[in-house]
C-alpha cells in the first residue's frame, strides 16, 4: 500500500523514538464504530478472523428482522428508506457467510470521522498488524470487534431500545457479556490498561466494575481533545470523533505500546496539555483550527459550522 505525508504531522521525539518497537504490549485502546460503511475490501492481502461473539450478533439480527419496518424507523430514529435498507440486512444476515470467508475487515469497512483519522487503508502493513494487537471496537450488532475481524454491513447503534429476553436495550444485552472478552483481549497481550477513545453511548456498554474485578489494578486512560476558541478550550465534536481516529494511526504508525506514549501525540497541530489534564483523563488541545494552515482539507468542508466564541 501507499503512505500519504499528512501535514501537521512532525517527526518523533528523541524519547519517542526510542520507544518505537519496544514491544511492552501495554495498553488496548476501544473506538466506537460509524454509521457509515464501505463496501469494498482493501487492496492489501490480510488474513482476517471471525467475531468473537457473532453467534451473539446472529441472535440481535434475528430480534432486528422480526420488527416491521415501521417499528424499527421509530426505534432507531431513521427515514423511511434508511430503515428499509437496516431491515433488509438484518434479513440477509449471515452467520455462516462470515464463517465461510464473507464481509469486510471492521476496520476497513467503517467510514466515520473516526475511520477517516485512521485512514486504514493507506497505513503500511506494521501499523495494521500494531492494531490487530492493540485496537477494538465496540459495535451494537457485533459486540466486540477487532480490526481483522470480517463483519456484513448492518446499522444498529449502541443506544437502540431493541428489545428481547435480555431486556429493555442494547446496554441490557452487551454489559453483562464485553468485560470477559476485553479481560482476555488484555491478558492476551499482557496488559492492565485500557485507553478509552469510545464515544459516551458505546463506553457505557462495557461494566467497568466487572471488567476491574476480572484485571486487578485496571487502569483506564481518556484522551480528550480539544480546540481554543476565543479564551475558551471547546470539545468541538467533528473533530474531537477525527482526533481519535488520529491517536489510533499514530499508535499504528510509531509502533507505540505504552499510554505514556500518547502523550507525544501531534497530528494536526494537538499537543498533550499537562494543566488542563487530571489524572489519567488526558487533555490534547490545539489552536484554532480556522486559523491554522495545512492541518486537513477535509476539516474546511466544517469549520464554518463552529463560529469562535
Amino acid at each position: 500500500m501507499q503512505t500519504r505525508t499528512v501535514p501537521g504531522r512532525p517527526s518523533l521525539s528523541p524519547a519517542l523514538a526510542a520507544r518505537k518497537g519496544e514491544g511492552n504490549r501495554k495498553m488496548l485502546m476501544l473506538v466506537s464504530p460509524a454509521k457509515r460503511l464501505k463496501d469494498t475490501p482493501p487492496q492489501t492481502a490480510i488474513e482476517t478472523t471471525v467475531p468473537h461473539y457473532l453467534e451473539e450478533a446472529r441472535e440481535l439480527a434475528e430480534a432486528g428482522a422480526a420488527l416491521p419496518v415501521a417499528r424499527l424507523k421509530a426505534l432507531m430514529k431513521l427515514s423511511d428508506s434508511l430503515a428499509e435498507r437496516a431491515h433488509a440486512r438484518f434479513v440477509h444476515f449471515s452467520a455462516d457467510e462470515i464463517r465461510r470467508g464473507g464481509g469486510i475487515p471492521a476496520l476497513f469497512a467503517f467510514d466515520g470521522d473516526v475511520y477517516r483519522g485512521i485512514d486504514a487503508r493507506t497505513l503500511e502493513r506494521d501499523g495494521l498488524e500494531h492494531l490487530v494487537r492493540h485496537l477494538g471496537i465496540l459495535s451494537g450488532l457485533y459486540g466486540l470487534l477487532f480490526p481483522f475481524d470480517r463483519i456484513l454491513a448492518y446499522r444498529l447503534e449502541m443506544g437502540s431500545r431493541l428489545t428481547g429476553p435480555w431486556g429493555g436495550d442494547l446496554y441490557d444485552f452487551w454489559r453483562p457479556r464485553l468485560a470477559s472478552e476485553i479481560a482476555r483481549r488484555m491478558a492476551a497481550i499482557e496488559t492492565r490498561t485500557l485507553v478509552n477513545l469510545a464515544s459516551i453511548e458505546y463506553w457505557r456498554a462495557v461494566d467497568v466494575a466487572a471488567l476491574a474485578e476480572l484485571v486487578p489494578g485496571l487502569r483506564i486512560v481518556t484522551p480528550e481533545f480539544r480546540e481554543w476558541r476565543g479564551e475558551r478550550a471547546k470539545i468541538i465534536s467533528f473533530f474531537a470523533k477525527r482526533a481519535r481516529g488520529l491517536m489510533v494511526r499514530f499508535v499504528a504508525e510509531n509502533a507505540i505500546d505504552t499510554p505514556d506514549g500518547l502523550r507525544d501525540f501531534s497530528y494536526e497541530g494537538y499537543r498533550y496539555d499537562s494543566v488542563m489534564s487530571e489524572g489519567d483523563r488526558w487533555v490534547f488541545t490545539r489552536p484554532d483550527s480556522r486559523r491554522l494552515d495545512g492541518i486537513s482539507p477535509l476539516c474546511d468542508t466544517v469549520m464554518a459550522k463552529h463560529p469562535a466564541g
